[in-house]
C-alpha cells in the first residue's frame, strides 16, 4: 500500500480528497495533510477527516509520496 501526504488545504486539496475517497485504503493510505499555514495554526488537528501534520513532524513520518494540491500552482 502506498502512503501519501497531501500538501495543501485549499479548493484543490478538497476536490482531490473527494475524488480519491472511494479508492482510499484499497490502493493507498493518506497519512495526513500538510500546509504552510499549519505552522501558524497549531490548533488545527484534522482536515476532511485526515490528520494535519506540521512541517516539523513531516520527516518523522514514513510516506511514499507527497501530492501537491496547491491552489496557486
Amino acid at each position: 500500500m502506498v502512503n501519501l501526504i497531501i500538501w495543501g488545504r485549499g479548493n484543490v486539496a478538497s476536490e482531490i480528497l473527494e475524488e480519491i475517497k472511494p479508492y482510499e485504503e484499497v490502493y493507498f493510505k493518506i497519512i495526513g495533510v500538510i500546509d504552510r499555514d499549519t505552522v501558524f495554526e497549531k490548533k488545527i488537528n484534522t482536515y476532511k477527516g485526515h490528520l494535519v501534520i506540521s512541517l516539523e513532524d513531516l520527516f518523522k513520518i514514513e510516506f511514499d509520496y507527497i501530492v501537491i494540491c496547491s491552489d496557486f500552482y
